[in-house]
């Protein structure tokens, strides 16, 4: 009897045993799978803070590229003749001035063909004044140029202001006695490209060197408030004549003077001719 108590112990104890040992292994690995799903959850949350910083950082540092990105690469890229007279890429604050102004969608010409320009000169008052023009690049170093002797000379013009700020009106400018140079736009009566609408023409002191025209239909004079300034035989300030520091300027240099047109006169106009 006593046998078969023991017998009946040990058994007991035994089944005791593995019961507790299948107890710690599943507990063991119920908290082995917790830990895995503690670690894909931290991991995944790790991922999401890390991509939604990586993203933030991306997005800052896009931001900053858009903002000064531009302006600073238009400046690596900026031409000075010197202090006041350079030349640079059109940037994107000039293409939203322009835009749908003086420059329209084409098949002639792109952005990439201009250069936004600045200049000193000296004003009807004397005093020394910057301004701005656009044109083609292909003659951009010799607008520097000349724009430098004529403001070494002291050579008065009244304003220098980009046609947009006419709404590209062409005769309102020239109304207004506005030097100026790009302005995509046909030549008035026809269906073919100005040379203001390849950026290589520029108009000096309009209203004192109108644009005259003899015809059957009279005397077609522009601007219209330019006709006392017609009569080229007259002497008056600001008139450009052959020969003079204008004209030297821009003849030098490979640029033609519309005032030497054989029929039509247009002699506020300079204009290169390019392939």
């Amino acid at each position: 009897m006593k046998k078969s108590v023991r017998i009946l112990l040990i058994v007991s104890c035994v089944i005791l045993l593995v019961c507790n040992v299948s107890m710690l292994k599943k507990l063991k690995d119920e908290k082995n799978n917790t830990k895995a799903v503690d670690n894909i959850i931290n991991d995944k949350n790790s991922n999401s803070n890390k991509g939604s910083n990586g993203n933030k950082d991306s997005n800052d540092n896009q931001n900053n590229n858009d903002n000064q990105g531009n302006s600073g690469e238009i400046s690596k890229m900026r031409i000075t003749l010197a202090d006041g007279f350079y030349y640079e890429p059109i940037s994107d604050e000039i293409k939203q001035r322009i835009t749908g102004k003086s420059y329209k969608e084409n098949d002639k010409l792109d952005y990439s063909d201009l250069r936004y320009i600045r200049v000193k000169y000296i004003d009807f008052n004397g005093n020394e004044q910057s301004g701005e023009l656009i044109m083609n690049v292909r003659v951009a170093d010799e607008i520097l140029e000349i724009f430098k002797e004529l403001y070494d000379n002291r050579y008065q013009i009244e304003k220098m202001h980009l046609i947009d700020d006419y709404n590209a009106d062409d005769e309102a400018s020239m109304a207004d006695n506005n030097t100026s140079a790009f302005n995509y736009r046909t030549i008035d009566g026809t269906d073919t490209i100005s040379d203001h609408g390849y950026g290589i023409a520029i108009d000096i002191n309009p209203l004192y060197n109108p644009y005259v025209r003899n015809g059957f239909g009279g005397r077609n004079i522009l601007p219209v408030n330019g006709g006392t300034y017609a009569d080229r035989n007259k002497d008056f300030a600001h008139k450009i004549v052959s020969g003079d520091i204008c004209y030297n300027a821009f003849i030098s240099r490979g640029f033609k003077w519309g005032g030497e047109w054989d029929t039509t006169k247009d002699y506020q106009h300079f204009y290169k001719e390019i392939e």
